[in-house]
C-alpha cells in the first residue's frame, strides 16, 4: 500500500503527462490555443487578464492539483494484485470519477463554463469526451504507478 506522499509523487508524474498531452499534442491537432482550465481558474481568482495569459501558472496548478488527487489515491486504493487489469479498472473507475467531480464541480461550479459532447474541431476545455479521456489516461497513469509499487 503506497502513502500519501508516494500517490503525489504519482500524481505529479501523472500530471504532468496530460499536461504535456493537452498543450502539445491534442489542442494543436485541432489547431487551438490550449487554455487548461487551472489556466482559467488563476485569471478568473487571481489574475487579471486573458486564461491563456496564465498558461504557465495553469501547469503549475493543475501538477499541483494531480499530485493532491494522487495523494488521495494512494491512500483510498485498496492493496490489489499486480495486474495489468487491475491498472486499468482501477485506473479507469479513477479517471471516472476525477473527470465527473472536475466537470460538475469544477468546471461548471467553480469556473462557469459549459462544455458540450463534440469531439472535432474542440480543445479539451471544451469537449467534455475529451475531458473524460484525458482524466481516464491521469487515472491509469498514477494507478498503474501506485499498483505497481513504482513509488
Amino acid at each position: 500500500m503506497s502513502t500519501f506522499v508516494g500517490g503525489m509523487i504519482a500524481g505529479i508524474v501523472g500530471a504532468s503527462l496530460i499536461t504535456l498531452l493537452i498543450v502539445s499534442v491534442m489542442d494543436k491537432r485541432v489547431g487551438n490555443k490550449s487554455i487548461l482550465p487551472a489556466s482559467v481558474f488563476v485569471s478568473k481568482y487571481i489574475g487579471s487578464g486573458e486564461a491563456d495569459g496564465y498558461l504557465n501558472q495553469g501547469i503549475l496548478l493543475s501538477i499541483i492539483y494531480g499530485s493532491l488527487i494522487g495523494g488521495i489515491v494512494a491512500i483510498m486504493l485498496p492493496i490489489v494484485s499486480m495486474t495489468i487489469v487491475n491498472v486499468l479498472v482501477w485506473g479507469v473507475l479513477v479517471g471516472l470519477i476525477v473527470g465527473i467531480i472536475g466537470d460538475k464541480f469544477g468546471m461548471e461550479i467553480v469556473l462557469g463554463m459549459k462544455m458540450d459532447w463534440v469531439w472535432e474541431g474542440k480543445p479539451v476545455i471544451q469537449s467534455r469526451i475529451k475531458f473524460m479521456v484525458v482524466n481516464i489516461i491521469y487515472g491509469i497513469i498514477v494507478t498503474g504507478i501506485l499498483i505497481y509499487e513504482i513509488v
